[in-house]
């Protein structure tokens, strides 16, 4: 089937999926999930809040925010609203920040808490924002600081769409979308200069997601940790929209990349995107643990690398391994990359 929008796929997807878990976060040691229905209620309500604050479609808005089940909703009312998001990442540079809201435009902003209000008090850029959505329940004397501004709550947002009573209206929108239709300001790093909007539609992401599902199956079996920003183009599509919105996997947040390999023993993922200096002081901590327990340990470890690139390419030529080979192998599975695997979730 061919899809139209990336929030028409999520509500079909929904009234499929229901009761089923969505996506997960972590508060006060524990992970607590989202399912199916509830983040289709919250950004439906969500949208009718933003509808009946006044903005019409293609909109800008951002999300300034770290990953989360609240930077979903927020992704997902945004569009359902038929508004043009603007991901801007939670470690953002001032210089960066300000020429962001600026240059996009926005008129309302997602924050995750506190921190973002802030540092939001004293940029002149401020001035523009009609509106300030906060993930975290702010202080009542914090809305003294934005006078050109309007702050709320997500949960207050929501509140102000079930009052709304827009429901139609919010399906009316985006039922309206194609997939030409723009979708998203993503910002570039900037390492030469200003921040560059590349402007995605709900086409691109949707023929990307529906590209890479044809090379890797996902399916809602499939865990996936997400750790690398949803402000960048790759986790967005990669993490979140291919896997979850495509493949129903369940999708957990990583706590932060310190936490990152406890999170992975706990939520045990099939799935995991990634960037090679990961992997690669994944390598070096478990080469320096195996090292240091003396030279015939190094001496196997070695052997059992070569051995484990040998099945590799093996695997990709599609050839079965020899019988020496596969049984070799099973050995080192056992005597030493049990332990990694172990310490990875599984």
């Amino acid at each position: 089937m061919t899809w139209h929008s990336i929030p028409a796929l999520f509500y079909t997807q929904a009234e499929r999926r229901q009761s089923d878990p969505l996506v997960y976060g972590k508060s006060q040691g524990h992970w607590r999930p989202l399912t199916w229905t509830q983040v289709a209620r919250r950004a439906k309500a969500a949208a009718a809040g933003l509808m009946a604050l006044g903005l019409n479609p293609k909109d800008r808005v951002g999300i300034w925010a770290k990953n989360s089940p609240e930077w979903v909703i927020a992704d997902l009312s945004s569009q359902s609203a038929a508004l043009i998001n603007v991901p801007i990442h939670e470690q953002c540079a001032t210089r960066e920040l300000k020429h962001m809201l600026v240059d996009s435009g926005v008129r309302l902003l997602f924050v995750e808490g506190l921190n973002e209000i802030n540092h939001l008090i004293h940029l002149e850029e401020k001035n523009q924002i009609e509106w300030i959505i906060s993930f975290d329940e702010l202080p009542i004397d914090i809305h003294d600081q934005f006078p050109n501004a309007k702050t709320y709550s997500l949960i207050a947002l929501e509140q102000l769409g079930i009052d709304a009573h827009l429901e139609k209206e919010v399906e009316a929108r985006y039922l309206s979308l194609q997939r030409d239709d723009l979708m998203t300001l993503q910002y570039t790093s900037g390492t030469t200069g200003n921040p560059k909007a590349v402007m995605l539609t709900q086409g691109n992401l949707l023929s990307n997601c529906e590209g890479c599902m044809t090379a890797i199956p996902v399916h809602s079996t499939d865990v996936i940790l997400s750790f690398l920003p949803l402000s960048h183009s790759f986790e967005r599509l990669a993490g979140y929209y291919m896997p979850i919105l495509f493949g129903g996997a369940r999708l957990y947040f990583a706590e932060s990349m310190g936490k990152l390999i406890r999170n992975m023993n706990e939520v045990q993922p099939t799935i995991l995107t990634g960037v090679p200096r990961l992997f690669e002081k994944i390598y070096a901590r478990f080469r320096g643990r195996r090292g240091i327990q003396g030279t015939t340990q190094n001496l196997l470890l070695n052997w059992s690398l070569h051995l484990a690139q040998n099945m590799a390419k093996s695997v990709e030529k599609n050839q079965a391994p020899s019988w020496l080979v596969k049984t070799q192998y099973e050995f080192a599975q056992t005597k030493l990359f049990k332990e990694l695997r172990d310490r990875l979730g599984g």
